[in-house]
Protein backbone atom coordinates (compact mmCIF):
# COMPACT_ATOMS: atom_id res chain seq x y z
CA UNK A 1 0.00 0.00 0.00
CA UNK A 2 1.52 3.29 -1.23
CA UNK A 3 1.78 5.90 1.55
CA UNK A 4 -0.75 7.88 -0.37
CA UNK A 5 -3.29 5.16 -0.18
CA UNK A 6 -2.93 4.67 3.33
CA UNK A 7 -3.34 8.40 3.81
CA UNK A 8 -6.57 8.22 2.06
CA UNK A 9 -7.57 5.18 3.85
CA UNK A 10 -6.95 6.61 7.37
CA UNK A 11 -8.95 10.02 6.36
CA UNK A 12 -11.71 8.06 5.02
CA UNK A 13 -11.57 5.86 8.24
CA UNK A 14 -12.37 8.91 10.16
CA UNK A 15 -15.54 10.40 9.01
CA UNK A 16 -16.36 13.98 9.49
CA UNK A 17 -18.48 15.09 12.52
CA UNK A 18 -21.94 14.02 12.49
CA UNK A 19 -24.08 17.03 12.86
CA UNK A 20 -25.37 17.04 16.91
CA UNK A 21 -27.33 20.01 16.62
CA UNK A 22 -29.75 22.07 14.44
CA UNK A 23 -27.47 24.13 12.01
CA UNK A 24 -28.12 27.97 11.67
CA UNK A 25 -27.10 30.33 9.23
CA UNK A 26 -25.18 31.56 11.95
CA UNK A 27 -23.26 28.29 12.75
CA UNK A 28 -23.90 26.54 9.71
CA UNK A 29 -20.46 24.62 7.87
CA UNK A 30 -19.47 25.35 4.58
CA UNK A 31 -17.74 22.23 3.01
CA UNK A 32 -15.15 23.87 0.22
CA UNK A 33 -14.01 21.68 -2.48
CA UNK A 34 -10.39 22.70 -4.24
CA UNK A 35 -10.79 22.44 -8.15
CA UNK A 36 -7.46 21.91 -9.23
CA UNK A 37 -5.29 23.88 -11.76
CA UNK A 38 -5.94 21.84 -15.06
CA UNK A 39 -9.38 20.14 -14.14
CA UNK A 40 -11.34 20.01 -17.48
CA UNK A 41 -15.01 20.29 -17.61
CA UNK A 42 -15.41 16.70 -17.48
CA UNK A 43 -13.95 16.63 -14.14
CA UNK A 44 -16.38 19.51 -13.02
CA UNK A 45 -19.61 18.37 -14.54
CA UNK A 46 -18.31 14.46 -12.70
CA UNK A 47 -18.24 16.90 -9.13
CA UNK A 48 -21.78 18.84 -9.89
CA UNK A 49 -23.64 15.25 -10.60
CA UNK A 50 -22.19 13.67 -7.04
CA UNK A 51 -23.19 16.85 -5.34
CA UNK A 52 -26.54 16.89 -6.59
CA UNK A 53 -27.01 13.22 -5.70
CA UNK A 54 -26.07 13.85 -2.19
CA UNK A 55 -28.02 16.60 -1.89
CA UNK A 56 -28.65 18.04 1.56
CA UNK A 57 -28.19 21.04 4.04
CA UNK A 58 -24.38 21.63 4.12
CA UNK A 59 -23.64 24.44 1.34
CA UNK A 60 -20.71 24.13 -0.65
CA UNK A 61 -18.53 26.41 -2.01
CA UNK A 62 -15.72 25.62 -5.01
CA UNK A 63 -12.11 27.00 -4.68
CA UNK A 64 -10.48 27.44 -8.22
CA UNK A 65 -6.90 26.42 -7.60
CA UNK A 66 -5.90 28.23 -11.01
CA UNK A 67 -7.10 31.54 -10.11
CA UNK A 68 -7.34 31.22 -6.39
CA UNK A 69 -11.25 32.67 -6.52
CA UNK A 70 -13.84 31.04 -4.73
CA UNK A 71 -17.63 30.83 -6.64
CA UNK A 72 -20.44 31.96 -4.81
CA UNK A 73 -22.36 28.58 -2.53
CA UNK A 74 -25.19 30.11 -4.27
CA UNK A 75 -24.58 28.76 -7.30
CA UNK A 76 -23.69 25.07 -5.88
CA UNK A 77 -26.08 22.30 -4.35
CA UNK A 78 -25.99 21.64 -0.60
CA UNK A 79 -24.80 18.55 0.07
CA UNK A 80 -25.58 16.03 3.01
CA UNK A 81 -22.44 15.92 4.32
CA UNK A 82 -22.20 12.85 7.11
CA UNK A 83 -20.17 9.94 7.83
CA UNK A 84 -21.59 7.88 4.61
CA UNK A 85 -21.52 10.59 1.98
CA UNK A 86 -18.00 12.71 2.98
CA UNK A 87 -15.88 9.58 2.46
CA UNK A 88 -17.39 8.46 -0.69
CA UNK A 89 -17.09 11.84 -2.22
CA UNK A 90 -13.58 12.43 -0.75
CA UNK A 91 -12.27 8.90 -2.44
CA UNK A 92 -13.47 10.11 -5.67
CA UNK A 93 -12.67 13.61 -5.88
CA UNK A 94 -9.31 13.22 -3.73
CA UNK A 95 -9.22 13.99 0.29
CA UNK A 96 -6.80 16.81 -0.13
CA UNK A 97 -9.26 18.78 -2.18
CA UNK A 98 -12.11 19.18 1.12
CA UNK A 99 -12.28 21.35 3.56
CA UNK A 100 -14.58 22.12 6.37
CA UNK A 101 -14.98 26.40 7.22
Amino acid sequence: ESYKEERVRRRAAKPPEAPTEEKTPANRRTVVIRIPSGAGEGYLDSLRAALSYFSGDTPVRFFHESNSSFRSEHELPSIAWDDETAPLLMERFGSDNFGIL
